[in-house]
């Protein structure tokens, strides 16, 4: 057989009160040491005394250590000298107990023959699917099991029939260690799909509808975000926690009771199938029921999730697409406000970004946006552009005119330079410029007289209302801006 592990490790070290041969119990995780055949055995997790039988068997338990058996003190077996591929410690000889009860000494680490590690395995066995079935407040000695199992997996994973026999144990224990978990939470967002349901998932929402509470909005969305067909798009992959938000604003709103409830069918519970390693077990394969039901033939609820998904990502796809044109309107009304309003003095950079932020009621993630894009294009840009204008149907170069007023007198007044310059665009969009005093006439305030410069005095809300209406028309005219035809 094959020797595993590194380096012996040094014995354990403490009193240890001897071990009688009396009824066989079990040692929980950190029980003090006893004295086995003169090896202080510590750390718990075993059965020791007399007159266990296997669990489907009339033999003594593999794993039962019994004190009353001879052990050959000081004489161990070495690593390769056992015979049995699925060891009974009762069969072992005097010299392949002195070697498994050195090895569990030493605290179950260095190298030791494979077998010694089946063996106390196989007590692990026994003790979830025998002593631990009948209850479900074991969920401290199930995390104690399955913290030592992943241990040995680690220390001895060369053996490739151990492997997978830890592996298929740890399956069975975790499941029901979060079936008795007294604050089990939800897993974490996947990036992708998975192809099952994870096990803390089945059980955490089965323990909600075998309790008949309303599914909490957490649970919900972590049940759709790990379904192998969840369906989500560009709005949910590249904005998940934008995406999470909105799904639990939205179930919340649907399920204004706590969340949905889920039905719950008889004979439904999740129910693990396992095939034993000990010999005392006579080659049984076990179901195990968890009395937890089975999510995963539950069809109706997960359609609800989807479809709340699917409305979710639909609006937000609408808002993003109005957040973006949004803030492409913004840009061009910043690159026209550049053009009807003169640089410096109180039409800086900086003011003219405010204002367009407030016409056009930009958030802060919008603001900070527009704060990064060049306020001032090329002063010749709309000259450069008249044939393009000349294009434009004449209600779009009203609009467009409309736009450029507003955006000139988004500070409440239009200063005689400002005039001037509206004055020199009207020809350039193929307007009358004695169309210009009718329209600024539409925006004068009655509430405040004209300045003595001959400044106007305009009402911003009209102001404000209008660029709102006509901004549509500021992608347009950027876009004639960005790309006027060669002269």
């Amino acid at each position: 057989m094959t020797a595993l592990g590194g380096p012996s490790a040094r014995p354990v070290v403490g009193p240890a009160r001897t071990a009688r041969p009396t009824a066989a119990v079990w040692l929980p995780a950190g029980a003090a040491p006893v004295s086995i055949g003169g090896y202080p055995v510590g750390g718990g997790l075993l059965y020791v005394g007399r007159g266990l039988t296997g669990a489907y068997t009339t033999a003594t338990e593999p794993a039962a250590i019994d004190p009353a058996l001879p052990v050959s003190l000081g004489h161990p077996e070495t690593p390769g000298t056992a015979h049995t591929r699925h060891p009974s410690y009762e069969d072992l000889t005097p010299g392949g107990r002195a070697g498994y009860l050195e090895w569990l000494a030493r605290g179950r680490t260095g190298r030791t023959e494979i077998d010694h590690v089946l063996l106390f395995f196989f007590g692990l066995e026994r003790r979830v699917l025998v002593d631990l079935a009948a209850t479900r407040d074991g969920h401290q000695e199930y995390e104690h099991i399955a913290a030592e199992v992943r241990r040995l997996r680690a220390t001895y994973g060369a053996d490739e029939d151990l492997v997978a026999r830890a592996n298929r144990f740890l399956e069975l224990v975790d499941t029901l260690a979060k079936v008795s978990e007294p604050d089990l939470r939800p897993p974490g967002t996947p990036a992708d799909p998975t192809r099952d349901l994870p096990v803390s998932l089945r059980v955490g929402i089965g323990r909600y509808a075998a309790a008949r509470r309303p599914l909490s909005a957490r649970w919900a969305y972590a049940w759709h975000a790990h379904h192998p067909d969840r369906g989500w798009r560009e709005t949910a992959t590249e904005h998940p926690d934008e995406f999470r938000a909105a799904f639990v604003a939205l179930y919340t709103e649907s399920f204004p009771d706590g969340g949905m409830t889920l039905p719950l069918a008889a004979n439904d519970d999740l129910t693990l199938t396992y095939q034993p390693a000990s010999p005392g077990f006579a080659g049984r394969s076990l179901r195990v029921h968890t009395r937890v039901p089975d999510i995963r033939r539950m069809v109706a609820p997960v359609r609800q999730l989807h479809a709340i998904a699917a409305l979710v990502q639909d609006d937000l796809e609408v808002e993003r697409e109005r957040r973006e044109s949004t803030m492409a309107s913004a840009i061009a009304l910043l690159h026209l406000a550049a053009i009807v309003a003169p640089a410096g003095g109180r039409w800086s950079d900086a003011t003219l970004r405010e204002q367009v932020a407030d016409a056009l009621q930009l958030g802060p993630d919008q603001r900070d946006e527009l704060a990064a894009v060049p306020a001032r294009p090329r002063r010749t840009a709309l000259v450069d552009a008249h044939r393009q204008f000349a294009q434009v149907p004449h209600a779009q170069r009203a609009a467009a005119a409309d736009l450029l007023i507003a955006v000139a007198g988004a500070d409440g007044t239009l200063t005689p330079a400002e005039q001037r310059i509206l004055g020199e665009v009207f020809p350039l969009l193929g307007l009358d410029p004695g169309e210009l005093d009718g329209r600024v006439r539409e925006l004068v305030s009655t509430m405040d007289e004209p300045d003595d410069d001959d400044t106007i005095i305009l009402d911003l809300a009209l102001v404000n209302r209008k660029i709102s209406e006509a901004a549509p028309m500021a992608t347009l005219l950027s876009g004639l801006l960005a790309n006027p035809t060669p002269g």
